[in-house]
């Protein structure tokens, strides 16, 4: 059973928990028929106090402080960066960029949220924008794995050409508002507030996350899509409070990062796929399109047995203790009887 997008499942009319992004992370949003069981178990978890942070409220703001200083300086270091777009440079800014927007709306409302909202918006502008030249080298990884010929290689490249002009058009027109140091919010935060919020985010986070690994396989592809998104927010927000040394080892973001990994790959494939409806009927595009839709269909039960075992794993942050950073420092062994993780 796929769901519909709506929200209910798509035969039985049952409200399930939607893994697209809402905002604000309210506990208390309720669906047109009561509360869902996502929205209630986050109740249940803020109000029994079952997530500890492993620091206090001024610490948080701290660690906070430092990611987002740091985010912001490496945002704005490619953003200067001159010469061609390469394949490291448009992963990089995107990466930068999301974790800046995340950091960046952890606070919520604060005396510089309109130049905050700004820069969010025109992030999110320039990261859509740079979309289609990711998905290019994708599929131009793929035709080169797949020994293409050289006219399809032309035109791939070609079409990634057109793409990144699009991007540096747009970076262009919004390079005012992308200014990171107008940004004026380490400062005047309240600690308390923040850990607060943190608290909430980190929560929902991993609520949305577990329950869509439990029902994953029922999910579209693009659902999958959407929990791949909320799986990497749950990493980046476990790793804001870890150093780097303490998060190459500690089992939970191992498994946060091989699910979203296995995920990513079923993107990767449907982009290669996209990408090849477009480069017309010829023999050799035929049989490289039964080639993806073969590999889009095998991807997507490797991330099904992943997340199997991500929702079950022994020291998953909500299964092992209560306080979600009490996980064990090494990845986990997969039980005897588990099935293969398909990495």
């Amino acid at each position: 059973m796929r769901g519909n997008g709506t929200g209910r499942s798509a035969d039985n009319g049952e409200v399930r928990a939607s893994f697209r992004f809402m905002r604000p992370l309210s506990p208390r949003r309720v669906s047109a028929q009561g509360r869902s069981c996502y929205n209630l178990e986050i109740e249940n978890c803020l109000k029994h106090g079952k997530l500890k942070l492993p620091m206090d409220a001024k610490q948080v703001r701290k660690h906070w402080q430092r990611a987002l200083r740091s985010n912001l300086a490496r945002t704005a270091e490619l953003l200067r960066r001159r010469g061609p777009l390469n394949a490291g440079a448009v992963h990089d800014l995107r990466v930068a960029l999301r974790r800046s927007r995340l950091l960046l709306q952890l606070p919520g409302k604060h005396h510089d949220r309109n130049r905050t909202k700004a820069f969010r918006a025109a992030a999110r502008k320039i990261m859509d924008a740079l979309a289609p030249v990711r998905d290019a080298d994708v599929t131009l990884d793929r035709a080169r794995a797949e020994r293409a010929s050289p006219a399809l290689l032309t035109l791939l490249l070609r079409e990634r050409t057109t793409c990144c002009r699009r991007a540096e058009r747009k970076r262009k027109r919004l390079k005012s508002i992308l200014r990171t140091a107008r940004l004026d919010v380490a400062g005047k935060i309240d600690a308390d507030k923040l850990s607060r919020c943190f608290r909430r985010w980190l929560e929902a986070m991993s609520a949305r996350c577990l329950e869509g690994a439990r029902t994953a396989g029922r999910h579209s592809i693009s659902e999958l899509h959407e929990l791949r998104r909320d799986i990497r927010r749950w990493r980046y927000l476990r790793e804001l409070l870890l150093s780097r040394e303490d998060a190459s080892r500690d089992g939970a973001i191992q498994g946060l990062i091989a699910a979203q990994e296995a995920l990513g790959a079923i993107q990767d494939a449907e982009v290669a796929l996209n990408s090849l409806q477009r480069c017309g009927r010829s023999r050799e595009v035929s049989a490289m399109k039964r080639n993806a839709r073969t590999r889009l269909e095998a991807t997507r039960e490797a991330a099904l047995r992943e997340l199997e075992h991500f929702a079950s794993r022994p020291s998953s942050p909500r299964h092992a203790h209560p306080n979600v950073f009490a996980a064990s420092r090494a990845p986990a062994q997969a039980p005897a009887n588990s099935p293969a993780t398909g990495m």
